[in-house]
């Protein structure tokens, strides 16, 4: 096997074969960080042709979270990004995503909602992908 990180703890509990020591350090590791199962989490993508599309929207969700009044969703949801994907251009398309992070799934799915009210009154050529509890943010 080959690593850069030869001592990360998966490792290390891989090789002696110790499930139990890795699923105490992992959910100790998430109860930290405040991640699933602790939280739950929506990834937002915007994927389209031109980069500068593709910007200006995730940008424009960006500020259309920042606007919204103090309430159950400012008080109760993160907001990371936006910010170009892992792979910001696959397949010949340009990639930037956001992620929500909170307590409740019920503010994530209310603020997706809005968020796709509000991205219909400017039509673009901006495909928007939701992932809720993604398995992965690449």
């Amino acid at each position: 096997m080959q690593t850069f990180n030869p001592d990360h703890f998966c490792l290390k509990w891989a090789a002696e074969q110790n499930y139990e020591a890795f699923f105490e350090e992992e959910l100790n590791n998430r109860k930290e960080l405040f991640y699933p199962p602790f939280s739950r989490l929506a990834l937002i993508r915007f994927e389209g042709n031109k980069e500068a599309d593709v910007e200006a929207a995730a940008k424009k969700a960006k500020r259309f979270a920042d606007s919204l009044p103090e309430n159950d969703f400012k008080k109760s949801v993160a907001v990371f990004g936006p910010a170009p994907a892992f792979f910001s251009k696959l397949k010949g398309k340009y990639r930037w995503q956001m992620l929500l992070k909170g307590k409740n799934v019920k503010p994530l799915h209310e603020f997706i909602a809005s968020l796709l009210k509000e991205l219909e009154k400017r039509p673009d050529k901006v495909k928007l992908v939701v992932d809720i509890d993604p398995a992965t943010t690449i």
